[in-house]
């Protein structure tokens, strides 16, 4: 197992204690000899010769001034110079902020931090959070974990302190003053960087906080969250393999209620020693299944990897048989040459400095229902939370403390006006980024680079009204509505605005395909808009997806009156924000969205000067149109290009017919047709034909030529008889100036800062990686260009 899956790993195990206060810290317990000397190198057999291990004793309670706060203790860190360009150049220093692991897995883990040093000639220092690895408060593992007295110095807080005190002492000693701090961290590394920045920032001018859950506490973030994304991550590999893994929660309670039930769930599933009970091998799958979602990287692709081996199941394998075939395939299994598997102990402990963390401070309410997830019901129970924390330690969570110290409700006062140069990259497959902060902060110009959005979009999201047209008590209820903005060409000051309508999608794709705005804004001296449709894509109210369609209550809000009086909205804040109040607004939509473009020309003219509604049907309605008009356009399309295919389709109808009222009839339709499933009855391949023809009639454009393909290869499979004359209808379908926020659709836990993999690495990545580089540099030049402002020569310029 490589040793960035083993950090990653490891760092997971740990974290799945905030989901369920029980997984036992996996590191050594051994003890430790602290060092006398103030700061002695020494080497580590495990780590490259470049990479040299210190000791720096630290103080033990920053914040108070009682005898025993003035204690210390001796904590590890590491340094690499390899890259360094000295401090006579004044050349960064990266900070690589250790979290709940012994710092090791860090270093080997971390291989993006080795890129960064390289390009900016910069040193490496990597550095070990109190209570973990070497760096144990008291004198050993035993002492500092001995009770509640010794544990209390274990916070973020704390940490904190200790990262500035040995900054600040290593920048000394290496006369490095003048030298840039960049900190990165991952998970609650990456919290600690973006809170390092946020409460030192005259220590660190930047912060890279990579998949860092931020917002996972208080109410800021649904409490479902988590495992919501790691449902729909399942869901979205495989249907079946999802439904397989819902439906096996009950099927496990009812076998072991079976007498030798427990005996039974042993041998199905090959553990290592008897079950002792059915929630034991509960909780082990769930934790298998977090794992592969939290860690959904290439190559690995551990979901794909479980959900394979559960479809892959011989046929007539019943549910458990398919559970158990993506266990033995699962990243803990330990590979095809393991006799069983070991079934992980979740009872708390109280030797895990992390289980410590999260019953004080670190209190994330993560839970979720019966029904919501493909999880057992398990919903966050704050008040046996705290009497499991009380039996463990004896101490209290402060479930508020997080917030209160950091911000979360105010997260945008906060950040955006007392903190900057902090990237939050969250890779949107990653439980956690629900957590995260996706989004910039300041309304002017937050900066969010997402994949599969083309280059010069930002992304900004405004706090809309449900309900613009009534003043009852919900009619005050906001959500997120996703807007981007391309201002490459903008005139500024009274330079006109293109805006466009989004419709019934995500405006993802439309982002991609709709090209007049963009292509026209140089020459209009335009800034372009493009907003998105409430109840679509990042636009949904209620929290989610599942939630605003749930009932017609919350459906209720869901309509084009509604949506226009959004688009108002957006576009006089865009106006007041970029200072362009007489700038006329050309509105601009296809479809449905060229209906709202002509409808709101039409409601708000004191906003629109005028309005391009592209293939808008504004006259399909009631009688006003022959009903048969839309089919009638389909069909001449498909006669213009072939009179034989014309006619080969005209007869299909009947024959499908004929041979679906047949005994087998639907059986032999789906193996003609070569469907996926099998058909249930005939008109369901009517239905799928008939909106075939009419999507490659309504999208038929060059250089496809859809309707053409299809006909040349009807009119192809004619000539030689009828066998497969459709089967080509098979192809029926083919996202602060500072505060930076670089979520990714397809990313995962801290994927950007792992080690890179030129043969696997999707171009994506690569160029997320390019941005943050780039982002990083910015913060650098400024560095360099704020020590000149001061008479501060630097003799060099970054290449």
């Amino acid at each position: 197992m490589a040793l960035q899956f083993l950090f990653q790993f490891l760092s997971l195990l740990l974290l799945f204690t905030t989901i369920r206060l029980s997984a036992t810290y996996p590191g050594s317990s051994t003890r430790f000899d602290t060092m006398r000397r103030r700061m002695t190198s020494k080497s580590n057999s495990h780590l490259p010769p470049e990479f040299v291990t210190y000791y720096y004793t630290q103080t033990l309670d920053h914040f108070n001034y009682k005898p025993e706060s003035y204690a210390t203790f001796q904590q590890k860190y590491i340094m690499n110079f390899k890259y360094w360009g000295g401090a006579s150049t004044s050349s960064p220093i990266i900070v690589y902020i250790g979290e709940e692991a012994p710092l090791t897995f860090g270093v080997h883990g971390k291989g993006f931090i080795f890129y960064l040093a390289s390009r900016f000639k910069a040193m490496l220092l990597y550095i070990e959070h109190r209570y973990y690895g070497d760096s144990m408060p008291f004198g050993s593992f035993d002492e500092a974990f001995r009770d509640a007295n010794t544990l209390g110095f274990l916070s973020s807080t704390q940490a904190l302190a200790d990262c500035a005190q040995l900054i600040t002492d290593v920048k000394r000693n290496l006369s490095a003053e003048n030298c840039p701090v960049i900190a990165i961290g991952g998970s609650y590394g990456g919290m600690l960087a973006s809170w390092l920045r946020l409460k030192y920032p005259h220590i660190a001018t930047g912060a890279l906080a990579s998949s860092a859950p931020i917002l996972y506490f208080d109410d800021l973030t649904p409490q479902n969250g988590y495992h919501v994304v790691v449902t729909n991550d399942f869901r979205d590999v495989s249907e079946s393999c999802y439904n397989t893994i819902k439906q096996s929660w009950s099927e496990i309670d009812r076998v072991a209620g079976q007498t030798n039930g427990l005996t039974t769930l042993s041998n199905i599933f090959q553990t290592c020693s008897p079950l002792n009970s059915s929630k034991e091998l509960k909780d082990h799958l769930g934790m298998i299944y977090v794992i592969s979602a939290q860690n959904d990287n290439p190559p690995y692709n551990p979901v794909s990897k479980v959900c394979g081996a559960i479809d892959g199941a011989p046929k007539g394998t019943d549910i458990l048989g398919k559970v158990a075939a993506g266990l033995n395939a699962s990243l803990l299994r330990g590979g095809p040459e393991a006799q069983c598997n070991h079934i992980i102990d979740f009872t708390p402990k109280n030797t895990s400095g992390w289980t410590w963390q999260t019953c004080t401070e670190m209190v994330m309410p993560i839970g979720h229902g019966e029904n919501d997830t493909m999880f057992q019901g398990s919903p966050f129970d704050l008040n046996n939370y705290t009497k499991s924390c009380q039996a463990l330690f004896g101490a209290t969570p402060k479930p508020h403390w997080i917030t209160t110290e950091f911000g979360g409700h105010d997260i945008k006062s906060v950040l955006g006006n007392f903190s900057s140069n902090i990237i939050f990259s969250n890779g949107l497959r990653d439980p956690y980024s629900v957590g995260g902060l996706s989004r910039g902060l300041r309304e002017h110009y937050p900066r969010i680079l997402e994949q599969n959005i083309p280059d010069g979009f930002e992304t900004f999201f405004y706090n809309q009204t449900i309900d613009h047209f009534n003043y009852r008590p919900e009619s005050f209820t906001t959500f997120r509505q996703r807007y981007l903005i391309y201002s490459k060409h903008w005139g500024g000051g009274q330079a006109p605005i293109l805006a466009f309508m989004g419709a019934e999608e995500p405006i993802d794709d439309d982002l991609k395909a709709i090209g007049f705005l963009t292509e026209n804004s140089e020459r209009l001296k335009a800034l372009v808009v493009f907003m998105e449709h409430r109840y679509y894509g990042q636009s949904v109210p209620f929290g989610s997806r599942s939630e605003a369609l749930n009932n017609t209550n919350n459906r209720g809000y869901f309509n084009s009156a509604q949506a226009l009086a959004d688009y108002a909205e957006i576009l006089l804040h865009i106006k007041k924000t970029h200072d362009a109040t007489y700038s006329p607004v050309i509105v601009v939509g296809g479809s449905y969205g060229g209906e709202l473009a002509t409808w709101f020309r039409l409601k708000y003219p004191h906003i629109a000067l005028g309005a391009l509604a592209s293939s808008a049907p504004v006259l399909y309605y009631e009688d006003i149109t022959p009903h048969n008009a839309y089919y009638s356009i389909v069909t001449k399309n498909y006669r213009d290009t072939s009179e034989t295919c014309y006619q080969t389709i005209l007869k299909s109808w009947a024959e499908i017919q004929r041979v679906g009222e047949l005994p087998d009839g639907a059986s032999i339709l789906s193996r003609q047709f070569k469907t996926c499933t099998p058909l249930r009855n005939e008109n369901e391949l009517r239905d799928a034909l008939a909106g075939m023809y009419a999507s490659t009639s309504q999208y038929g454009r060059p250089p496809e030529n859809p309707i053409e393909k299809f006909c040349s290869a009807v009119d192809r499979a004619t000539a030689c008889g009828n066998d497969g004359a459709i089967s080509y209808c098979r192809v029926l379908k083919n996202i602060s100036d500072n505060i930076i926020a670089l979520p990714t659709v397809n990313g995962s836990h801290c994927l950007d800062i792992v080690k890179s993999n030129k043969t696997s690495d999707p171009d994506w990545l690569v160029q997320q990686r390019k941005t943050e580089v780039e982002i990083i540099e910015g913060w650098i030049a400024k560095y360099y260009a704020d020590l000149k402002a001061i008479n501060k020569w630097i003799p060099f310029k970054l290449q």
